[in-house]
């Protein structure tokens, strides 16, 4: 009691407040640790996350009209949902403050209550959304509906690697239903003759432009390029080594990153032998940054299902990263100077961040992803001062970014990818 009270009195701007759990079995043991994100409002949408025990202020709740009698499963859901229409404060105190006798199942049908408690909240917002069963069971997915069929540029970078690139595109044009996009090819000198034939055979392609970027590689300076040559109204960044899996990819990205507070989408990705390869970036995970859950099976849930739900997210990766392009000309793009090759979307995403904005991660837009096909490893001893210095960057200018992210608990260790509990079994705060 004492050590939430003390929460509230250093922040007495908060509206509401929710906790971490375990669960106490008939014999005693506690287990089961749930570790959550701090407030995580596209999560919410796909499940009430944040558990039994929420404490409001009392004036936060009257100011909203207080609970609705008539709603016998959803009271708390709705009353998460209106405090956050009036952009009230949510916090999230990182700690066990209760022991639970009912422990998460991921299986668990939701209540009725919920999605009907959810659609209103839609209605209230102006927001044209369809619900429909999470691929997680017990979770929704939200379909946002696009009023308009903005356009998109798909930015490849290249370098030779013909029969790569090939593959990718092939499975775009194949399995793409969206059709508002072109595909922008941005060759950095590729000399190979089969891949001048394969050049020559794209120029005929009329969804596919070719640019050239000559000099030393820079992901940085090549995408920004291939920006500055578009007019769409979105940008997708892409590595030549991905191949589409789910139709509807872009529909479901951009139904997202057309929102006014998302910054940018990213993809769920997986590794040819149907493993996780990106399932969202945390930041201070064995060093800067790195991909959690990377080499989960890919049909297991994870760590509180956050393999298999839309989430928020501090960081994405941009083998498949979409975003407003205005909004990327906006902040600058990204940072050809000090991260020519690693970090460059980790920094782009934070810059967003830095402006107020939500980065937001589906499981719903799926693709392979045989990282490394196209640079290989960084093994050179001239790549890896490379490396060091953007490292020594990142941590120069954003250093309370990488030691404190929202999205991943301070009790999960940071030396794994797994959401491992530092201490099996923390003690309560109080």
């Amino acid at each position: 009691f004492f050590q939430i009270v003390g929460f509230l009195n250093r922040h007495p701007d908060a509206a509401l407040l929710y906790s971490d759990e375990d669960y106490l079995d008939e014999a005693g043991q506690r287990s089961r640790p749930q570790f959550k994100p701090d407030w995580s409002p596209e999560l919410f949408y796909t499940r009430p996350y944040t558990g039994q025990l929420t404490m409001y202020r009392v004036a936060a709740v009257r100011a909203v009209g207080g609970f609705r009698a008539e709603l016998a499963d959803g009271q708390g859901y709705d009353m998460v949902l209106r405090l956050s229409e009036q952009t009230s404060p949510i916090y999230h105190l990182p700690g066990i403050i209760y022991h639970s006798r009912h422990p998460l199942e991921l299986d668990r049908p939701l209540s009725p209550a919920i999605s009907q408690t959810l659609e209103a909240h839609f209605e209230r917002t102006g927001q044209a959304v369809t619900l429909e069963p999470g691929i997680l069971p017990g979770s929704l997915h939200c379909r946002f509906r696009l009023d308009a069929g903005p356009s998109i540029s798909l930015i490849i970078p290249t370098r030779d690697q013909s029969e790569v690139l090939r593959r990718c595109l092939d499975s775009i044009q194949e399995r793409t239903s969206y059709p508002n996009y072109e595909v922008v090819v941005v060759d950095n000198a590729s000399h190979q003759s089969e891949t001048r034939r394969y050049f020559a055979e794209l120029s005929t392609n009329p969804r596919v432009r070719l640019l050239a970027f000559d000099g030393p590689f820079n992901y940085s300076a090549i995408n920004n390029f291939a920006v500055s040559q578009v007019k769409s109204d979105l940008v997708v960044f892409l590595n030549n080594d991905t191949e589409v899996i789910t139709p509807d990819w872009l529909e479901e990205m951009a139904a997202y990153a057309m929102q006014p507070e998302i910054g940018a989408v990213g993809a769920r990705l997986l590794y040819p032998n149907g493993t996780i390869q990106h399932a969202g970036v945390v930041l201070g995970v064995l060093g800067v940054a790195d991909h959690i859950l990377k080499g989960l099976p890919g049909a297991l849930p994870g760590y509180l299902g956050l393999a298999k739900t839309i989430k928020n997210i501090s960081a994405l990766t941009a083998a498949c990263l979409m975003t407003r392009r205005e909004l990327f000309e906006q902040v600058g793009g990204f940072d050809e100077q000090h991260l020519p090759v690693a970090f460059n979307d980790v920094d782009y995403c934070l810059k967003l961040r830095e402006r107020g904005l939500r980065l937001v991660w589906t499981p719903y837009a799926e693709l392979y992803h045989h990282e490394g096909l196209s640079r290989g490893a960084d093994i050179s001893i001239e790549k890896e001062n490379r490396l060091h210095q953007e490292i020594t960057y990142m941590f120069g200018r954003w250093p309370d970014s990488i030691a404190s992210d929202p999205y991943y608990n301070p009790n999960l260790s940071r030396d794994r990818l797994d959401y491992a509990v530092t201490n099996r079994f923390p003690p309560p705060l109080f």
